[in-house]
Parts: C-alpha cells; sequence; structure tokens
C-alpha cells in the first residue's frame, strides 16, 4: 500500500470518529428529566430530577450515565456485543424483548431480535442504582425497544454501525 493510500485511510478514520463523536451526543445543555430520551434502539424515561451526566459513544455503541441524587445507572447501547457467557436469569419478557439479571452482579442485559431471527444483546444496565433484586424492576420498566425516529424526543443520542 502506498504512503499516500495509508494518509487517505487514516485522515478517513479521523473523520468518522470526529463524526462518531458528534452523534454520540455532546450535551449542549444538561438533560434533565421528567422527560423521555431516544437512542438507536430504545427510549428511556429519565424521572423528576434524574440527569445525564456522560454521553461517550462510538461507532458501534453508546453509553450514558443517568445520574439522581442517590445514585448513577450506566445505560450502554449496541449492536455488535457477544451473547454473555455468565449466568443469568429472566426477569421480565415484553413481546420480543427479554431483560435478564446477571446472576453473579447487579447488571441486567436487554434482547430483542430487532429485523433480524435470533435475540440481540442490545443494552447493558449496570450501576450503583441497580440492587439485583425485584426493586430493578422500577428501572427496567422504563426501557422501551422501539424505532426511536418514531417517537418524539427533546434529545436522542446514536451511533453508526
Amino acid at each position: 500500500m502506498s504512503k499516500e493510500s495509508l494518509i487517505a485511510r487514516s485522515v478517513l478514520a479521523m473523520l468518522l470518529a470526529a463524526s462518531s463523536a458528534a452523534s454520540a451526543g455532546q450535551l449542549g445543555k444538561p438533560v434533565i428529566g421528567p422527560q423521555l430520551v431516544c437512542f438507536k434502539y430504545n427510549t428511556f424515561s429519565l424521572n423528576n430530577g434524574e440527569r445525564l451526566t456522560e454521553v461517550p459513544g462510538s461507532s458501534e455503541e453508546i453509553s450514558v450515565l443517568v445520574a439522581s441524587s442517590k445514585s448513577e445507572l450506566r445505560i450502554a447501547e449496541g449492536e455488535v456485543w457477544a451473547d454473555t457467557k455468565k449466568d443469568k436469569q429472566r426477569i421480565l419478557q415484553r413481546g420480543k424483548t427479554s431483560v435478564y439479571r446477571i446472576v453473579s452482579e447487579p447488571r441486567y442485559a436487554i434482547y430483542d431480535p430487532l429485523d433480524y431471527e435470533t435475540n440481540k444483546l442490545l443494552i447493558w444496565l449496570s450501576g450503583s442504582a441497580l440492587k439485583g433484586n425485584d426493586e430493578d424492576n422500577a428501572i427496567v420498566s422504563r426501557f422501551k425497544i422501539e424505532d426511536a425516529e418514531r417517537v418524539e424526543c427533546q434529545h436522542q443520542f446514536t451511533y453508526s454501525s
């Protein structure tokens, strides 16, 4: 490969990385609940006083930190994760969406087939807001897998994959 081709590929990679960071969501002003927040494949209802404090992302996933006065919840959405090998227990089935609690830690995996034949791991939930018991159902129930382009949201955070 020529030196010019390598330079062109490097420039293209930098441009793609820059556009991914922008789509990951540079917060111009705070996102404070109550309100519906959209991602590429899901929506999440922020409760009164909850706020998005971080929005890092890449071309393959988005991750946000939802903070309240008492705790934090990390929401990560992506299309490229392999199925988890950890022991899990299904705690909720809503339509085609399945929510699993990871047995060894207070962490959750949300699966949905989207337009595929088999379920895909789309969302990871973690953070101090999760206790690993039935109290977490109040958080998990605030998610909905849906085409975010068909929902009215004041804020949408996405990635390109």
